[in-house]
């Protein structure tokens, strides 16, 4: 995204896109290669290409499928992606593919919620050693959390790795075969254990979700040079089905990743079973995408001319001042506004191309935004270890100061991380929230009367241009 302002000491971290209207999303993450000494694996680059063919041949746009691999796989990374692209892009009737391939494994249960005393994870690019642990992973815990945060009802799930594989520690590594599953000095040594998935999902309701895990609890799952033998199965069984105009539902993606795993394997020892779980309507839901009975987007409203909209409806003006109306790339900039009634102030700006505002104010410096009548809110203000520089794109940028008497707070509900946060659809709710009538008391005899009509909040608001060179 595109920014009018760029730190110049201090560096803002990549920001996620909002988007204006939910839709279907896919999100693919594969780790093969790791911080960790001795742990990466091959193939997962294949993993990851196959699964962008399947999702796509599924239905999925190629806008709508995000992808996570080795070095972006990071825990921080997947969990905003997770929360910027699956729980806040998606509405109920969307369909939501989540997949990973890489390393599982389990590390002490750290909250006392498992019986086994070892929860499940997935192995994150940067998971790191700890003292008889792994820092860095994906735990089961926030699995189950995203599930009941997602508001989709159709929410698919490919894990591609292992947890346990009690049973197998003993068997010898066929050349060209790695195992799925990651061990380490001081791990848990459970007698129970249950694939990562199944765990996730079995405290959870299970309707609107399905799991399909490469492999049962006591199994692991297999990667080689040309790709994991699960995600083989996954995509080759996928394939035909597009190519024979079939549908194809979980239950039966179970059935035929099974046969091509135990027809595949070089060494039936290694064979490894997927594990379906999940709600009965979804196991037996079709997973190709009805274009169809997607609904058309509403009429796209730029975020410009919303800002513009709330400013013209605001009930008084407020301020807003720049060091300057012209500014050439590199230049200076200093943006004060000034608040005549007390409230809530928030400032955000818009440079041509930007998707969403950035909010500037408050920010990381300045969290809290309620400001006394008759003072000024600068930006940068005295002191901060921040300056603002006006930086391309050229054109014509919008700067806009909004006052409210109720408390709202853009940089709360903002996306990403840094001193400023990309600001959120649902930020100006608050603006056309109507008041409620105070109920009359009830009199003897005496026609109770009209209620008044619902009046807006009063708000201020002030906008000006400036001219990036």
């Amino acid at each position: 995204m595109r920014l009018l302002l760029f730190l110049v000491f201090i560096m803002i971290t990549s920001l996620p896109a909002t988007y204006s209207h939910a839709a279907n999303r896919a999100l693919l993450i594969g780790v093969g290669k790791y911080q960790m000494k001795g742990a990466d694996l091959p193939g997962i680059g294949k993993d990851i290409e196959m699964m962008r063919k399947v999702a796509l041949t599924l239905g999925y746009g190629a806008n709508e499928i995000k992808i996570l691999l080795d070095e972006e796989a990071t825990l921080k990374n997947i969990n905003n992606s997770i929360d910027s692209w699956l729980i806040r892009g998606v509405g109920k009737d969307d369909h939501v593919l989540f997949y990973f391939s890489g390393h599982g494994t389990q590390i002490y249960d750290k909250n006392n919620d498992e019986e086994d005393n070892a929860d499940e994870v997935l192995v994150t690019h940067d998971a790191a050693l700890g003292v008889n642990t792994l820092n860095n992973v994906f735990v089961d815990d926030m699995f189950n959390d995203m599930l009941e945060k997602i508001p989709s009802k159709n929410v698919f799930i490919f894990i591609d790795a292992c947890h346990s594989g009690t049973a197998t520690r003993s068997l010898p590594t066929n050349k060209g075969l790695y195992p799925k599953y990651f061990e380490y000095p001081g791990m848990p040594r459970t007698t129970r254990s249950v694939n990562f998935a199944s765990k996730s999902i079995q405290s959870n309701v299970p309707s609107g979700y399905s799991a399909l895990s490469a492999a049962q609890d006591n199994q692991r799952a297999q990667a080689s040079n040309i790709g994991s033998f699960f995600t083989l199965g996954v995509s080759e069984s996928i394939m035909k089905a597009s190519k024979q105009g079939r549908s194809i539902t979980m239950l039966a993606l179970h059935d035929k990743t099974t046969d091509y795993i135990s027809s595949k394997m070089p060494d039936p020892k290694l064979v490894h079973k997927p594990a379906l779980v999940g709600g009965t309507e979804n196991n037996q839901m079709n997973l190709f995408v009805s274009k169809k009975a997607k609904p058309q987007p509403p009429k796209k409203v730029t975020w410009a001319s919303e800002i513009k909209k709330l400013t013209d409806k605001a009930a008084y003006p407020v301020t807003v001042r720049t060091n300057g109306k012209s500014f050439k790339v590199g230049d200076p900039l200093v943006i004060t506004c000034t608040v005549r009634k007390s409230g809530y102030v928030n400032v955000v700006t818009m440079q041509p191309g930007d998707t969403a505002p950035t909010i500037l104010f408050p920010n990381k410096f300045h969290p809290d935004n309620y400001v006394k009548a008759g003072k000024s809110v600068s930006i940068p203000a005295s002191g901060d270890t921040f300056a603002l520089t006006a930086a391309p794109p050229s054109g014509k940028a919008l700067i806009a100061a909004f006052v409210t008497p109720f408390k709202v707070n853009f940089y709360k509900q903002g996306y990403g991380d840094g001193v400023f946060k990309i600001m959120s659809p649902s930020s100006t709710r608050g603006f056309v929230v109507t008041a409620a009538p105070e109920k009359p008391e009830p009199q003897q005899q005496t026609p109770t009367p009209e209620p008044e009509k619902p009046k807006p909040p009063k708000y201020g608001a002030g906008i000006v241009y400036v001219k990036i060179k």
